[in-house]
């Protein structure tokens, strides 16, 4: 089951997959204000890899080889 209070996490589209990727729960900065962007005393940076079925269930993958965080990006064809 994916962890429901990791705060940043990559979503990417592979051969028709959606999956999930990394993760982290906690920021060492707050943001001024924020009531969501608190700053804590530790992070926790996830290396968890799901998928999601064709039954639509998460499905969790082996992990990335070194937790990550901050990763998402997007391709496009050319």
């Amino acid at each position: 089951m994916i962890h429901t209070r990791v705060t940043i996490r990559a979503f990417v589209v592979a051969n028709d997959k959606l999956l999930v990727i990394g993760g982290q729960q906690g920021d060492f900065m707050a943001i001024p204000g924020s009531p969501i962007f608190k700053c804590v005393r530790s992070e926790v940076v996830y290396s968890n890899v799901y998928m999601l079925d064709d039954g639509m269930r998460w499905k969790e993958l082996p992990p990335m080889p070194k937790p990550d965080s901050h990763i998402e990006f997007a391709l496009g064809e050319c």
